[in-house]
């Protein structure tokens, strides 16, 4: 048998580059990815399935997806010429990387953020600093990071920015991000995933900024099954993303149902606005646990942690009460934390007394 080194083949040392490990715990109350509790309603599935069975799987989809992008342009105001759709904001992200990425430049991201920003940069080979933020959570803009990120002899040409911010709900302050949007010499990525959740977006800053670029997802808000994530910039940078974007990048039985779900999005609201105040509900409830910290959200999840107990115990316990949550166990600045996403009434109430049983025995 033939022997050779596949780590001496490698294009990036595995030390440089982490993965996003996803553990599958069954029968438990899925509280851990962010998803929506509530499926689509019945008239969304029955036109789903109906058009599913008009989807020509022996063809491959139209490589615009022209019709999927107008649905798009309708629901968020911007021409369709401008957006590109992705197989999930990963996908996406792994564009703007390849594009505008390279050697010699620096990809920025906050510290804590979502964790696929670093990820897929270091996959790549890229140099990646991540920015501090405040005690708050807030982007804490010194004159240090001033100088790091907006001096022109810097290589940095990329900062991604999650808001509402992964994993810790928060928005970051407005005038700290236009001001990143003005100041920095490369491309600025604001990732709005959790935006139907929030009371404020970017989009208008959009035809004002060339290097702008803001990321949309259907993931949130009952269809992570299909992964679809969605691009909106100027012509310039859509013209270099799409050169280097895979041809059907996005399969026709997605695309077809991303396109019910688009024309049918007023249907979809109720579900946001249960969830956000189930959102608004289990904070309160948490905020009045002493042993609990608990942050204010402004995503479909709540970011927390328990003064008294060890995060590993913590995590077990609630696993054995049937509860799966998202555990940080690095030791950075959210050692010893949680995320808690926001599940039906009846799943945050399982949570809560789940998180009373385990206290009262501590």
């Amino acid at each position: 048998m033939k022997s050779i080194d596949i780590q001496k083949l490698l294009r990036v040392d595995p030390s440089q580059a982490s993965t996003y490990d996803l553990p599958v715990f069954p029968k438990v109350i899925k509280l851990d990815a962010n998803e929506s509790p509530y499926e689509l309603p019945a008239d969304i599935m029955r036109q789903i399935f109906q058009s599913l069975e008009q989807a020509r799987l022996n063809r491959y989809p139209d490589p615009s997806y022209w019709e999927l992008r107008q649905m798009a342009a309708k629901e968020w105001g911007w021409p369709a010429e401008q957006i590109l759709p992705g197989n999930g904001s990963d996908e996406l992200i792994q564009a703007i990387i390849v594009t505008f990425g390279g050697a010699g430049k620096t990809v920025f991201v906050p510290d804590p953020s979502f964790a696929m920003y670093r990820i897929i940069a270091k996959s790549m080979g890229e140099n990646v600093e991540e920015i501090p933020l405040s005690d708050d959570f807030d982007l804490a803009l010194s004159d240090l990071w001033r100088e790091r990120m907006y001096s022109l002899s810097q290589a940095g040409h990329l900062i991604f920015l999650a808001v509402p911010n992964n994993p810790t709900g928060n928005c970051f302050s407005r005038l700290a991000v236009e001001e990143i949007i003005e100041q920095f010499p490369g491309i600025v990525c604001i990732d709005e995933a959790y935006v139907d959740f929030a009371d404020s977006n970017y989009l208008d800053l959009l035809p004002k900024h060339p290097n702008l670029i803001i990321l949309r997802t259907l993931s949130k808000i009952g269809l992570a099954g299909i992964r679809m994530g969605f691009l909106l910039a100027g012509p310039v940078i859509i013209q270099h993303i799409n050169r280097v974007k895979l041809p059907y990048n996005i399969n026709i039985l997605s695309e077809t149902v991303a396109k019910v779900a688009l024309s049918q999005k007023e249907a979809i609201k109720p579900s946001i606005a249960q969830i956000k105040q189930n959102r608004d509900w289990l904070y309160e409830q948490m905020k009045n646990i002493g042993a609990v910290r608990v942050y204010p959200s402004s995503a479909n999840f709540l970011l927390f942690k328990v003064r008294s107990l060890e995060a590993e115990k913590f995590f077990e316990q609630l696993l054995a009460e049937g509860i799966l949550v998202r555990g940080f166990s690095s030791q950075g600045r959210l050692r010893g934390h949680f995320r808690v996403t926001v599940g039906t009434r009846e799943e945050c109430e399982c949570f809560l007394n789940g998180l009373k049983k385990i206290l009262s025995s501590a």
